[in-house]
């Protein structure tokens, strides 16, 4: 039996919380509504490097705080994101 190394990419229809939410990166999977977008697999890709870099839980902590401090496009994690992933 041979298994894939992470992160496990998982195609969905959509997310409950947002109808806009194209991905979603929670280590070790990508949640997904499209595995062929190439710049929204990048995007989330960098996620996960974030989360590991950030030692998960630091990742998670940082992320909720920026999100409410300055807001999803603001967020300096999706700035680097957006940026690394065109």
């Amino acid at each position: 039996m041979k298994f894939n190394k992470p992160p496990y990419i998982i195609e969905v229809n959509g997310f409950f919380w947002n109808k806009k939410t194209r991905g979603c990166a929670i280590y070790p999977f990508i949640f997904t509504t499209n595995i062929n977008d190439e710049v929204l697999m990048r995007h989330e890709m960098i996620h996960i490097k974030q989360e590991l870099r950030g030692w998960l839980i630091g990742y998670y902590i940082k992320y909720y705080y920026y999100q409410i401090r300055y807001g999803y496009d603001e967020n300096p994690y999706e700035i680097e994101a957006r940026e690394k992933s065109k």
